[in-house]
This record gives C-alpha cells, sequence and structure tokens, in this order.
C-alpha cells in the first residue's frame, strides 16, 4: 500500500467527507492537513483537537493553538469566542484516533496487530510475542512500556506504555515501510479508556489479569475493570480474544461489557480450554521455584496466540 512520508500530509481533507454526523460552528465544512491535541504542535493546516484530561484541559490551550495556525477545532460542545471553524462530534477522542490512523494512509490495515492488556504481564507477553514471530520469520514490531520498534531499525526508548494516536500511526507507517507483518502492543488502561487505539483492528486482544492498580486515575474498581475489557471493543469479527480463565476479576468484567466474542480461556483449572498443567512432582520444585504462577500463565498465553499467526 501507498503511505505518506509522515502522519501530515500536505492534501487538504474534509471534515465532512470523514465524519458525516458531524455538525459544524462558523462553517459548512472544514478542511486540514494534518490533525493535533497538543497546541505548541499547531501550525498553518492543523486542527486542533480538544479534550479535557485529568491534569489538563485542552480547551484552555485553543486560543494558543489558533495563534500558531490551527485551522479549526474538533470539540465535543460549540464553544463561545472562538474565532476559528469548529466541528462538533460525540466522541472527540474516538474521531481523533480514527483520524490519526486515516491520515497516515492507515497503516494498521497492513498489519497483524497483537493487543496485550492487564495489570501485570504486559511487557513479558508483548516481547515473547515478538520473540516467537521473528523466530518463525515474520517481521515484528512492538510498541510498549520499555522501546517502540519498527522490526529492523534500532528500538526507541519508549515515552509511554501506549502512545499518543499520532505517535502509534507514526510507528505503524515506519513498521509497513519495514515491510513487517505484524505489531505487537502494550495497551494500557488509560489508553483503552482515552481510545488512543480507535481505528485499529486487533488479530489478537489478550487479558492477562486484573488488580487493584491505577485506582487514582479510574476512581474505583469497577471503572478500571470496564476499562480493561474496552480492548474487546477493538478486535476484528474473526478476532482471537484470550484471557486468564483462573482471574474471576477478568470474567466479571466481560460479563459487565457484553462480551462479543467468545473469549479463548487459559488457566490452571479444568475449565479452561489451554490448562497449563503440572506433571510431576520434581516439576512443581522447578515451577514454584523459577516460574511465579502470574509467569506461568504469560507464558501459557502465548500457545493460543501464536497457533493462529
Amino acid at each position: 500500500m501507498s503511505l505518506p512520508n509522515t502522519v501530515s500530509v500536505i492534501n487538504s481533507h474534509s471534515i465532512r467527507s470523514l465524519l458525516p454526523s458531524a455538525s459544524f460552528v462558523g462553517c459548512g465544512d472544514l478542511l486540514f492537513q494534518r490533525i493535533s491535541s497538543h497546541s505548541d504542535q499547531c501550525e498553518p493546516g492543523t486542527l486542533f483537537v480538544a479534550v479535557a484530561g485529568r491534569k489538563y484541559d485542552g480547551h484552555n490551550y485553543i486560543q494558543e493553538a489558533v495563534s500558531r495556525g490551527a485551522c479549526g477545532v474538533l470539540t465535543s460542545v460549540p464553544l463561545a469566542g472562538i474565532d476559528v471553524p469548529q466541528c462538533i462530534v460525540s466522541d472527540v477522542r474516538r474521531c481523533y484516533s480514527w483520524i490519526c490512523q486515516y491520515l497516515a494512509g492507515q497503516p494498521a490495515n497492513s498489519l497483524d496487530v497483537l493487543g496485550i492488556t492487564g495489570t501485570n504481564g504486559k511487557t513479558t507477553i508483548a516481547w515473547m510475542l515478538r520473540s516467537i514471530l521473528k523466530a518463525a520469520s515474520k517481521k515484528t514490531g512492538l510498541l510498549g512500556t520499555i522501546e517502540y520498534d519498527d522490526s529492523v531499525a534500532a528500538p526507541r526508548e519508549a515515552t509511554m506504555t501506549t502512545p499518543d494516536a499520532n505517535v502509534i500511526a507514526d510507528w505503524f507507517v515506519r513498521m509497513v515501510r519495514q515491510n513487517a507483518s505484524h505489531a505487537v502492543m502494550e495497551v494500557s488502561s488509560h489508553a483503552l479508556e482515552q481510545k488512543r487505539i480507535a481505528g485499529i483492528s486487533l488479530r489478537s486482544a489478550i487479558i492477562s489479569n486484573i488488580s487493584h492498580d491505577h485506582l487514582d486515575y479510574h476512581g474505583d474498581m469497577k471503572s478500571y475493570m470496564l476499562a480493561k475489557s474496552m480492548i474487546q471493543d477493538y478486535c476484528s469479527a474473526d478476532a482471537d480474544f484470550i484471557i486468564n480463565g483462573d482471574d474471576p476479576l477478568i470474567q466479571e468484567a466481560i460479563k459487565m461489557r457484553c462480551c462479543r466474542l467468545e473469549p479463548i480461556s487459559v488457566g490452571f483449572s479444568d475449565q479452561n480450554q489451554f490448562r497449563i498443567s503440572i506433571l510431576n512432582r520434581q516439576l512443581v520444585t522447578v515451577v514454584l521455584y523459577y516460574l511465579p504462577i502470574q509467569t506461568a500463565w504469560n507464558c501459557l498465553s502465548l500457545c493460543p496466540a501464536s497457533i493462529t499467526l
């Protein structure tokens, strides 16, 4: 497929054609060349995305974005005192992430993307999956807590577990240019709630476990569980949805979200489709000494993921 040189492109794009259900203030359509949620990255032709975060509210930076040349604002409500056209959508974050993928040439469509979420185990699973795929002669990129890797060039140190949608799109472009066939990515609960992977269709998704964490961000355990279960929203119709079958919180989260995919369960208990079995007493000692239960599950979760790839 043909991809632009960068995520930002020189051609103008019509918001009305991309988002037919959007409404407008100050115009009948909005033409733009690039998109950003950071005011200091705006320049002429940039559509500025105004979203409210936990620490910063993008609405407070609209004037700065306009002063730098932003041609319009993507927002969820009409705003007073704004001198540039406004595009009103119901879900700003989802639209932003989707547009990032679109402007990049939809590179995710040229990759088999595997997403891993969970309180613990994301990095371990991601690195092992990349290793397995590379051993099978499949060029594989990675986005995760430690590094970003396009499958060929020297990896770069990661700035966050799951980066901004624009950064994700840029790295997927790099992977496609390197002729990678697969991309493995860690997907944090923050990223899922903020819909950073909208526009990406996952070939496989894994939930490793859910335990008490990030409640300072999510507020309560139910909200955190729901955020983790959102990963299934980004799965393709025939995706493999792999879960820790021994984790009751995962089971509860899936029920709360009305899972549309039949999960593939991995675990120690008999009801799992892929069972972790201890064969003899000598192996018990080895497993308990070298492999904590979560690590053993991390390893075994790779079986259904690898078989289908």
